[in-house]
């Protein structure tokens, strides 16, 4: 089986910039290391972490402290950008 090379650093560090908090910011890194594929279309490395239920609608900002997932997509920026219409 191939291995697909090393997801890019400095595209990751992009979405954990905007992260408001340390807990958020670990879950987030921590969420990515788990799904290096985008949720969306499989064909791209997931660098960007996208918020199902966006924060200020009542989303959780951070899985850490309650060690679920279920608010996050891990996303190729692409399709990031596509789910925001840009």
């Amino acid at each position: 089986m191939i291995r697909p090379a090393p997801k890019p650093i400095a595209s990751c560090l992009q979405s954990l910039k905007a992260a408001a908090t340390r807990a958020e910011r670990r879950s987030m890194r921590q969420y990515l290391h788990m799904h290096a594929l985008c949720e969306d279309c499989r064909a791209a490395y997931a660098t960007q972490v996208h918020h199902v239920q966006p924060k200020r609608m009542g989303g959780t900002a951070s899985a850490w402290t309650r060690r679920s997932f279920d608010n996050y997509a891990a996303l190729c920026l692409r399709c990031h950008e596509a789910r925001h219409g840009r």
